[in-house]
């Protein structure tokens, strides 16, 4: 049993970490992006009224989005539509052990900031699809 759950045939269609706080003023944030992936973002969105912000890259074949929301944080690394179409039937990132190695990376890096909020609870999510 074992070996299939970490079969080769299991390929991520998204990964999410998401974290929640009661955050009283916001962090710097742009060191979180700029320290944790070490990328520029292509595309920076931001809702005032929200108080939230949106960091997207290209990253590994798929896309990197940091979400920033007063009392919650996403990241999700998830696939890119017209890199995953070539590759198979389902719309994937790639293979489950290199995807997953990928985005546990870089939240090893942002979870080691020295000036993240506390967190109340915390969540990861993984999609993924058993091709076989």
């Amino acid at each position: 049993m074992i070996e299939r759950i970490m079969g080769e045939d299991w390929e991520v269609a998204a990964l999410r970490l998401s974290t929640f706080s009661n955050v009283q003023k916001q962090p710097n944030i742009d060191n979180w992006w700029e320290t944790g992936i070490q990328l520029v973002p292509e595309v920076v969105t931001q809702e005032r009224q929200k108080a939230s912000i949106k960091y997207e890259t290209s990253y590994e074949n798929g896309k990197l989005v940091f979400t920033y929301q007063p009392t919650r944080i996403d990241w999700v690394y998830e696939f890119v539509e017209k890199a995953a179409a070539s590759q198979s039937k389902f719309a994937t990132l790639g293979q489950f052990e290199e995807k997953v190695q990928c985005f546990r990376s870089i939240m090893n890096n942002w979870l080691n900031l020295p000036d993240l909020p506390e967190f109340k609870r915390m969540a990861l999510v993984l999609s993924y699809y058993i091709l076989s």
